[in-house]
């Protein structure tokens, strides 16, 4: 058989047990990460629930379809349609023949995921400045604090831009939410990402699934005072910030168990 002729390296049996020994820790210590990771899921998930969900839910159905009301900590706040606090839009098409090798990215859903991620984004696709600032005097383009809402494929994923990037989205693929009134961007991101499955179920139906502007300008998210978006969103924050430092840690712990078996493998 040819296993029988792999050679494996064979140090003395004390060292062996070194490697064991140590190998066992880390292996440990990664359990113990994963757990946590699991736990930082489950406080979000617990935090998004109280400050949404539950009091939404209690309320909700209590007051008149017409002024509905809740409490949030207390304090008032109303449900009000996505299209009364900010403008749903998409953007100027650009034909494939407008595509360059390299100039100003154009996002579709893929890009957009991937940056909701904070995952690198693959660009692939561009569209040449002279372009870009055509359209930009004429239509306008996404400034930071904008929110870009995927439409087709994986419906309901939200963006924020960080900053005043350059770049240019797919229409169809992508809703743009711009000058928002009386909403913090972070939190409406929040508030979507939430209610993300249900937003995905009105994109189902017609030849293909697809979320309309139409459509997305009715969802109803709760509106408190500025103030108490704020709160949440530094709360979920400090949430999500913990859980990244627990994934940067389960990073390392892998790299580490790696390091030494290899150096135990080839010494």
């Amino acid at each position: 058989m040819m296993s029988s002729k792999i050679k494996i390296p064979l140090p003395p049996l004390k060292i062996q047990k070194q490697i064991v020994e140590r190998l066992d820790k880390i292996i440990v210590a990664q359990k113990l990460n994963d757990e946590l990771i699991q736990k930082a899921d489950e406080l979000y998930r617990s935090l998004l629930h109280n400050e949404l969900n539950a009091k939404l839910k209690n309320q909700k159905s209590k007051l008149p379809r017409t002024a509905k009301q809740s409490l949030l900590r207390g304090k008032q706040f109303k449900i009000k349609k996505l299209g009364e606090v900010a403008e749903v839009t998409s953007i100027k098409r650009i034909y494939q023949s407008e595509y360059v090798e390299i100039g100003i990215p154009f996002y579709r859903t893929k890009e957009i995921v991937e940056l909701s991620q904070n995952k690198p984004v693959s660009l692939e696709l561009f569209i040449s400045e002279k372009r870009f600032n055509e359209i930009n005097e004429k239509f306008g383009v996404p400034e930071r604090g904008d929110i870009l809402i995927s439409a087709v494929g994986t419906i309901g994923i939200s963006w924020v831009v960080p900053d005043n990037r350059k770049f240019y989205f797919k229409d169809g693929n992508l809703l743009w939410i711009k000058n928002l009134k009386d909403v913090d961007p972070i939190y409406l991101e929040i508030v979507l990402e939430n209610f993300a499955k249900n937003i995905s179920k009105l994109g189902v139906g017609g030849a293909y699934n697809a979320l309309t502007i139409i459509k997305l300008k009715k969802v109803q998210i709760p509106v408190p005072s500025l103030k108490i978006q704020k709160q949440i969103v530094a709360k979920l924050s400090a949430s999500q910030d913990y859980k990244k430092q627990l994934v940067e840690q389960k990073n390392k712990l892998k790299e580490l168990f790696e390091s030494v078996l290899h150096k135990a493998l080839n010494n």
